[in-house]
């Protein structure tokens, strides 16, 4: 955990930390494991940390197993 003290409104300094935070993940050593999630109708990104991972959740991983399996046994109509 990081503490920054600042005379300037707390929530500037938020944003500013949170876009700090966004650069050194994209610049950084782990941007070549970027990967957006494959979850229909996700729009989140995840540093993919294992080789089978597609999902940036548990849940989205769920959602797209279970579109899947619908699609197999109900037609893709």
């Amino acid at each position: 955990m990081r503490v920054t003290r600042s005379a300037h409104d707390p929530a500037l300094a938020a944003v500013a930390a949170i876009a700090e935070e966004a650069v050194a993940l994209f610049a950084g050593p782990d941007r070549r494991l970027l990967r957006a999630c494959r979850a229909p109708g996700c729009v989140l990104y995840f540093v993919r940390n294992h080789p089978r991972r597609e999902w940036c959740s548990d849940g989205c991983g769920n959602r797209a197993r279970v579109a899947r399996h619908y699609q197999r046994h109900h037609g893709g109509g």
